[in-house]
């Protein structure tokens, strides 16, 4: 089963100084796709794990779900975020 994968660009404004330094920083970086990858995990962790994935069954219907209490991230045994350092 081949990959599949769902690019999303994101725009730098090059006459904005905050912005043009950050284009220049991720352009350091040699995996780019994985640098923004972690930054994502680790505030998706930050927000104490109150992102889910569900795949719904065929024919479900799709409700909002309710979120869960947060957790800190200290209490938490294992980080996906570690995996990345």
């Amino acid at each position: 089963m081949g990959k599949q994968i769902e690019k999303v660009p994101v725009c730098f404004n090059v006459l904005d100084p905050d912005q043009a330094a950050m284009l220049d920083w991720v352009k350091t970086r040699k995996n780019r796709s994985g640098y923004l990858k972690r930054l994502i995990q680790r505030d998706m962790d930050a927000a104490g794990g109150l992102v889910t994935v569900t795949i719904p069954a065929k024919g479900a219907v799709l409700r909002p779900a309710k979120a869960s209490e947060p957790v800190e991230p200290r209490d938490l045994a294992y980080s996906a975020a570690a995996a990345f350092v």
